[in-house]
């Protein structure tokens, strides 16, 4: 029996369109947008973790910084395309998933096809379609519709659901609670349906074997599917004290290395300020999707009470959560990508009554083409940042002019972030760590050799990436060094940005052996700069015994994990393209 040809459809054709629409938008808006302080250490991170056989790290997100370490593979190293692949990747194929789960519970190709194009040029999701967040919301979104089937039925649709909300938990821990949100609704739909516990009319209570087999294996799956996590804390409080961030300092579990940088207490009055903010830029950016998400939730919860909790519950427990404690921007893009779902179907309700009270049948176009006005607006807004980022302003003439031989040292006034994410692929050198180096020259080891060197300072009048508290602490140190430099090189460039660099070359003689020397202080954030020196990191530990076969064990689901998340992309598209 030969396999069944999918055909392609008008819907599916649009469909298409609708992703590669988001994917080119997205690719455009990866280009452009500056790279903040946060994504910095979430890209940094990965840089050859895979052959650095890192099972976890502190930060967590295994799966993101796999990923995204395949990126790089690919693509040759850090750009701002290339730390943001995996966003660009889930972000577009969530338009895929926002179709399913707009189809799914509406009954309506025409409004699930709205729906999937508001996000698809939605300007908030554009903006901030940074770090693990979209990738890790596509995830638990597919989950999502998976769990929705299951609750009208398909009870084998929870081994999806359990596999893909896996998948998104590796990615951001805090979508977890997307779990907590599905055992509510699961709570709420068994009190009213009874299809788990059965009661006869003598009244004697049952349960469906069936199902609860399911729901046994769905757990154990997932329980199989996160042991990297377990595995990795595991062997990392054993042999150090320490676990990663979650462990650590949400449930107090072990030591943290991240003592006096942990998150802001939850507060109510930060809450209601980061809400107001964050209302601001949804109105601004994605006016009509926002007003027509929260019209269309109301219009249709009714209808649809069980698959509406299972979409807004998990955004109300994430928002609730993180908005008490940061407005860090790219966390909450699960709120343009739930609101679609409801908005295509909303949309196509007010043109129905625009047809009907004033007969006029342009209404959807209307909406579209001013939608596109503001996506527009959006991205012209995010083209300029590329020529206003500190960052990539300097990665671009670094990666173009200096030598891979050369010695760069950087004045202790930039921000090290810049250091390791503008010169990862360099060797590079605080300014107060080079004068000890070069005090200890006779004590290197190797052949004398004359190098490029070059000098970068942070020009008057910036800071450079630090907090004005923190760069005025270093300032006079900087100064020092600066002026050292400016008498013993040549000023060759200027780069005007947000902040201002200037950039000297001169020569130096030194042992080959001294890039050894300096490429060991490469350490940023707990980790040596693209896994170079390994041994370098906070949470090193040795196996042994049968904690090598227990390692091992991790490592195979770590890259079973990949393998899914991977075999994701072709499943969405089947699954969506069949559904059209």
């Amino acid at each position: 029996m030969g396999i069944k040809q999918m055909k392609i459809t008008k819907t599916n054709f649009i469909l298409l369109m609708i992703f590669l629409l988001a994917f080119v938008l997205r690719i455009i808006a990866a280009y452009h947008t500056d790279v903040g302080t946060d994504e910095m250490i979430y890209s940094i991170i990965p840089l050859n973790i895979i052959s650095a056989q890192r099972l976890g790290t502190i930060e967590q997100s295994p799966l993101f910084f796999y990923l995204t370490d395949l990126g790089y593979m690919m693509s040759g190293g850090i750009t701002s395309v290339s730390v943001r692949l995996t966003a660009i990747v889930f972000g577009s194929l969530a338009v895929l998933v926002v179709y399913l789960l707009s189809k799914e519970l509406f009954s309506s190709t025409k409004a699930a096809l709205m729906s999937s194009f508001l996000f698809a040029v939605s300007g908030y999701a554009l903006t901030y379609n940074t770090e693990m967040d979209m990738a890790a919301y596509f995830f638990a979104l597919l989950s999502s519709f998976f769990f929705i089937r299951a609750l009208k039925g398909s009870h084998h649709n929870y081994y999806s659901t359990a596999l893909f909300l896996s998948l998104a938990i590796l990615m951001k821990n805090i979508v977890i609670l997307f779990a907590l949100a599905f055992f509510v609704v699961w709570l709420l739909h068994e009190y009213k349906k009874k299809s788990f516990l059965k009661v006869s009319d003598e009244k004697k209570v049952s349960v469906d074997k069936k199902m609860a087999k399911i729901i046994l294996v769905s757990v154990f799956l997932i329980a199989l599917l996160l042991s990297p996590v377990l595995i990795y804390n595991y062997f990392t409080y054993k042999e150090t004290g320490i676990t990663d961030y979650y462990f650590s300092v949400v449930l107090g579990i072990g030591e943290t290395a991240h003592q006096g940088m942990e998150a802001k207490p939850w507060t109510f009055t930060r809450l209601g300020e980061i809400s107001r903010g964050l209302a601001g830029k949804f109105l601004a950016l994605d006016g009509v999707l926002f007003v027509t998400g929260m019209l269309g939730f109301f219009l249709l919860f009714r209808k649809h009470k069980y698959e509406a909790w299972t979409l807004l519950l998990p955004l109300i427990f994430i928002y609730l959560y993180v908005a008490g404690q940061t407005g860090s921007s790219s966390h909450y893009v699960l709120v343009p990508l739930v609101l679609s779902i409801f908005a295509g179907p909303a949309l196509e309700i007010l043109a129905e009554k625009v047809r009907q009270q004033f007969s006029f049948k342009y209404f959807s176009n209307i909406v579209i083409i001013f939608v596109l006005i503001m996506t527009v607006m959006a991205v012209q807004n995010i083209i300029q940042e590329r020529d206003l980022s500190i960052t990539l302003s300097l990665r671009d003439y670094v990666h173009e002019n200096i030598p891979e031989d050369a010695v760069v040292v950087i004045d202790p006034r930039i921000y090290r972030g810049i250091h390791a994410w503008v010169f990862n692929d360099k060797h590079y050198v605080d300014g107060m760590q080079f004068a000890e180096i070069t005090n200890n020259l006779e004590k290197i080891p190797g052949e004398a050799k004359t190098v490029p060197l070059y000098y970068i300072e942070c020009d008057k009048g910036s800071n450079c990436g630090w907090k004005p508290e923190d760069f005025q602490r270093i300032y006079n140190t900087g100064e020092e060094i600066s002026a050292y430099f400016r008498e013993n090189t040549q000023k060759i460039h200027a780069i005007q940005a947000t902040h201002n660099f200037n950039i000297y070359q001169g020569s130096l003689t030194v042992p080959t052996g001294v890039y050894d020397i300096i490429d060991q202080t490469h350490v940023f954030w707990f980790y040596p700069v693209g896994w170079k020196y390994p041994e370098k990191a906070v949470d090193t530990y040795t196996p042994q015994g049968f904690g090598t076969v227990l390692n091992g064990f991790g490592f195979l689901m770590m890259y079973l994990d990949v393998l899914f998340a991977i075999l994701a992309i072709p499943f969405v598209f089947y699954v969506a393209l069949k559904k059209g």
